[in-house]
């Protein structure tokens, strides 16, 4: 299956100003009276049921009903969407510790088994050709010409948008574009080499008509911004993940200004950019599992990638406020897939272990190997990031893209190859991500449709 959906979502998919707004679950404002009541009714009631059960062998079923209750619950609400990132969510009192303990969640999505509310991203797509007068939107895709970006613009392409791609080359290659060159001739895909780090650069790249912004380019690994000998690396990550993210943010702001007063001139009704963050997991720091985006966290990253990543997700949050952008943070969990980068700083592990096993060489094993992590594959974590730009409900949320399944770093091992070696565990690693698949399966009809172990097998027949 392709997982993009076959029935078309109730609600259109076309980014408007104004208008009746659904209320987030991560939120600072108040909320309605019924949704309270059922709320506080609902955790009274599993919290007495849970001591009952616990001896009885009920909590499984006990978790799928309360899980199963929260999802049909319609939180709909006329108010803005709020979003704060580091307060505590203030519609539940169990808190995320007490849930893992009594439910039993620690490396189980809550909602592995929850059905995928149906989108149908063709037939959105095609709502927003017809608002464009027939003519395909622009989507502009910085850092496009990296592991995941060129993923993203490849989907796009077959979607049927337009896509511009900003990159500078550092990481990515211009190889990896290579399936765009009948695109680039007829017209509906460009590369402009250039830094999110320079406004104009962003300008120009965001140009007359761009309408979707796929926001990639970023000191995008954990692994090089450890290197305590490189002392200019925190400003280079603020330089980039924070700074560069502001820029991405400002050039949609003057784009909204000139699609406003190109509404008034015409008598139309105002279109907006919708602008996707692609955020990280490495937000959650070391938190029990599973990470829920729906029940914030207080903030515990330690490293210089994840602590600016994050902060490129307040800035997110800051214009969504402030100035009405149209903002959306899609935190995505270990991507892999064909064509990741398989040595350097900014491989992941997956690439590490295939690269060493295609040389014979020992799998090199940090730490005992029991850290574990959601690994999500890379066609899934581009349709998810495109999904959240067309989900009509998705602007001032956070969402994850995972899979919802944790697999420890000597399972992948295991998986790979037999010839394994320990070495010294790496400083400030985490010691699990797992997303909450909650609200991408209720929000964006997301979920992941690639499995690990069968890539896994594949690519040791090619190797």
């Amino acid at each position: 299956t392709s997982g993009w959906g076959t029935a078309t979502a109730g609600a259109t998919a076309m980014r408007r100003g104004g208008g009746v707004r659904a209320h987030s679950h991560n939120y600072s404002g108040p909320i309605g009276r019924s949704t309270k009541a059922f709320l506080v009714a609902a955790t009274i009631t599993l919290l007495a049921l849970i001591t009952t059960a616990a001896t009885s062998g009920k909590i499984e079923e006990l978790r799928a009903g309360f899980v199963d209750s929260l999802a049909a619950t319609d939180f709909a609400s006329s108010q803005r969407v709020v979003l704060d990132g580091s307060a505590p969510r203030k519609d539940c009192g169990v808190t995320q510790e007490a849930w893992t303990k009594a439910a039993g969640l620690e490396r189980r999505d809550p909602c592995r088994d929850t059905s995928v509310r149906e989108f149908d991203a063709s037939s959105a797509v095609a709502k927003v050709v017809k608002y464009h007068g027939g003519d395909a939107p622009w989507a502009l895709v910085t850092g496009g010409a990296g592991f995941i970006g060129s993923t993203v613009v490849a989907q796009l392409l077959k979607l049927g948008f337009r896509v511009r791609v900003l990159d500078d080359l550092s990481t990515g290659a211009k190889a990896r574009l290579n399936f765009a060159k009948d695109a680039q001739k007829d017209g509906t895909f460009q590369l402009i080499e250039g830094d999110v780090k320079t406004y104009e650069d962003v300008r120009r790249a965001m140009s007359d008509d761009v309408t979707f912004v796929f926001h990639l380019a970023a000191m995008s690994k954990v692994r090089p911004t450890l290197d305590v000998t490189k002392e200019d690396m925190v400003g280079f990550c603020v330089a980039t993940n924070v700074l560069g993210t502001e820029h991405v943010l400002r050039a949609v702001r003057a784009r909204d200004a000139a699609l406003a007063q190109k509404a008034k001139d015409d008598g139309s009704e105002p279109l907006k950019v919708r602008v996707v963050y692609a955020g990280s997991s490495t937000y959650y720091g070391n938190q029990p599992t599973p990470f829920d985006e729906e029940r914030t966290h207080l903030r515990t990253t330690t490293t210089p990638y994840a602590t600016t990543k994050a902060q490129g997700e307040d800035l997110m949050r800051l214009y969504y406020t402030m100035y009405d952008v149209q903002a959306v943070v899609a935190r995505l969990f270990m991507v892999y897939g064909p064509g990741e980068p398989t040595e350097g700083e900014h491989s992941a592990v997956t690439g590490r272990f295939f690269d060493a096993a295609s040389r014979g060489r020992a799998l090199e094993i940090e730490g005992d190997g029991t850290q574990f992590r959601d690994f999500i594959h890379v066609e899934d974590a581009a349709r998810g990031l495109i999904l959240a730009s067309l989900a009509p409900e998705a602007p001032g949320r956070t969402v994850n893209i995972g899979s919802g399944v944790s697999v420890t770093v000597r399972e992948l091992a295991d998986m790979i190859s037999d010839k394994q070696t320990f070495v010294d565990a790496r400083e400030n690693d985490l010691k699990g991500t797992l997303a909450s698949t909650c609200l991408a399966k209720r929000m964006l009809g997301f979920a992941a449709t690639h499995d690990l172990e069968p890539y896994v097998r594949e690519q040791k027949r090619s190797m």
